[in-house]
């Protein structure tokens, strides 16, 4: 005779058991452990950290300080600053190499609208270079992103260019090798302000806010063919306002937005396929690397978590600092690290399943 039992598991969702002529058969539901999410140090850096990334061969984790134009390298396995590197004014964007040997920092000078990334050689945390790559536009956002074989570094600055694009960096050189164009038609300015390239690396994908008549605007995306360094398509105008930051995982792209939800874009399709409400202004986001959880950091205080399966939010907001800003995930999956902007401070969250 069959017959099923639910099994309660320490108040998890229960898995079905089948039981058949006295032999125990798994069936496929599984018990879900959804992450601890608690909040496990609360580290000191300097004044209005801002960007922050994770080095993915020495754990290391790199907090840009705006207020104090200085980098914070944060040692995981001890939660305490290991050094304070002197960078540019204000730095805002950074970026790791995948063999975690170079960290590049960018920053605008408040005045002319220069744009700065220095280069800082990880294995002693020292300033081994700068880079001048020309002027940004205030209105949009300030990103970098390295490609996944490390030899391309892309800036989004806005770059204040008649036709619109974003300079190149050549990692092995650190030079602007080039500049991409982005296009959205006749009489439109776009401005870039958000980069991020696929888990391949033959894609980028670019989000812009198109301008014209001095104040109209509009928003959409680029994908760019990096061998070739070009825009092969474009998709808007999307009915979203953003100032760039976005992540990536598979197929979907996560766009923080000026109001209070994340917007999911789908690459396959070249559409938004879906919003997820927050419970208020986000900052930015992060996706753990398998892809099943993402992250956004929100005023005044918290930290919400989305089920990238369901587009649902997980369990309670965590409580983190005042004026969470970035957030960064290691590589392992296990923390994730989110700058209080406003209390100078890092919360480290113990994002492991429980």
């Amino acid at each position: 005779m069959t017959r099923s039992i639910f099994l309660n598991l320490l108040g998890k969702r229960p898995s079905t058991v089948i039981v058949l002529a006295g032999l125990f058969v798994l069936s496929a539901t599984v018990v879900s452990a959804h992450p601890k999410n608690q909040v496990v140090a609360t580290i000191p850096v300097g004044l209005g950290p801002d960007a922050v990334v994770v080095n993915p061969t020495s754990k290391i984790i790199y907090v840009a300080n705006t207020g104090s134009n200085t980098v914070s390298a944060i040692e995981a396995a001890t939660n305490s600053v290991a050094v304070t590197i002197p960078v540019g004014i204000p730095p805002s964007a950074m970026a790791v190499t995948p063999d975690g040997g170079t960290l590049y920092v960018a920053y605008v000078f408040p005045r002319g609208g220069d744009v700065t990334v220095s280069v800082i050689y990880t294995p002693t945390n020292t300033v081994s270079k700068t880079i001048d790559v020309g002027s940004a536009f205030p209105i949009a956002g300030l990103n970098l992103a390295v490609s996944p074989d490390g030899t391309k570094l892309y800036v989004a600055t806005a770059f204040f260019n008649p036709v619109g694009g974003f300079p190149v960096i050549d990692t092995s050189t650190n030079l602007v090798s080039g500049t991409i164009i982005i296009n959205d038609g006749p009489g439109w300015f776009p401005l870039p302000g958000g980069v991020v390239f696929n888990s391949s690396g033959r894609f980028a994908y670019v989000l812009s806010v198109g301008n014209r008549n001095l104040g109209k605007e509009r928003f959409f995306i680029s994908q760019i063919n990096t061998a070739r360094e070009k825009q092969i398509n474009s998709t808007g105008p999307l009915n979203i306002n953003s100032r760039g930051w976005t992540s990536i995982h598979g197929q979907n792209l996560y766009i923080t937005t000026d109001g209070n939800d994340i917007a999911v874009f789908n690459t396959q399709t070249d559409a938004v396929v879906t919003r997820v409400p927050i419970g208020g202004p986000v900052t930015s986001d992060a996706v753990t690397p398998d892809g099943k959880y993402l992250y956004v950091p929100y005023y005044p205080n918290l930290v919400a978590t989305i089920d990238t399966k369901t587009f649902e939010l997980v369990g309670s907001p965590i409580q983190v600092g005042q004026g969470p800003f970035g957030i960064a995930i290691a590589p392992d999956g296990l923390r994730a690290y989110v700058t209080n902007s406003t209390d100078g401070t890092v919360s480290v969250i113990d994002i492991s399943p429980q």
